[in-house]
């Protein structure tokens, strides 16, 4: 199946053809490859060296997976993933920095003090968020770490893709609890 590059998720959710799959332009840059590697697979998005998968977002080296994000069951980065930094009370401390007009969402890190819902909580993790999301994306990343700051609970990489408004509202109900 084809695979296009789009500016972002959303776009990719509104295309015409919903069998084809979709890159970022920052993972269509950091894997040339993103064509051959999705060949045989149907409506995935961000993936890597898969075959026959779909419906699937931010998996690597996967075989015949279906509805899968963020897969590392069949991933060669697994170790990497299963290393992803915690952050404690994460969804309160995501609240906190983006107090006072800290959230964009149109890009992952505008600057040192302004972050998307992603890339802050990439920023939160420090150095080890920094560099797994080097080792994979800024989306994958904030998933990985995510889970592994909240017992395992996941989040859909669509939050991420928010307007402002909207990510906020988010934000503060998972603060909440």
């Amino acid at each position: 199946m084809e695979t296009k590059i789009y500016k972002n998720y959303s776009e990719f959710l509104n295309r015409e053809d919903k069998k084809e799959n979709g890159v970022s332009e920052s993972f269509a840059k950091s894997n040339a490859n993103f064509e051959n590697d999705n060949k045989t697979n149907r409506s995935c998005w961000n993936c890597s060296d898969c075959s026959d998968c779909s419906d699937c977002s931010y998996c690597s080296v996967c075989s015949y997976c279906s509805d899968c994000s963020g897969c590392s069951g069949c991933s060669d980065k697994k170790e990497d993933i299963n290393k992803a930094p915690k952050i404690q009370n994460l969804n309160k401390s995501v609240l906190a920095a983006v107090t006072d007009n800290k959230l964009e969402m149109d890009n992952w890190h505008t600057c040192n003090t302004t972050h998307c819902w992603a890339g802050w909580i990439v920023h939160l993790a420090g150095k080890d968020g920094y560099e797994l999301e080097q080792k994979t994306d800024t989306a994958f990343a904030a998933m990985q770490i995510y889970r592994a700051s909240n017992n395992g609970e996941r989040i859909s990489p669509v939050n991420f893709y928010l307007d402002n408004e909207a990510a906020m509202n988010k934000i503060k109900e998972l603060a909440k609890g």
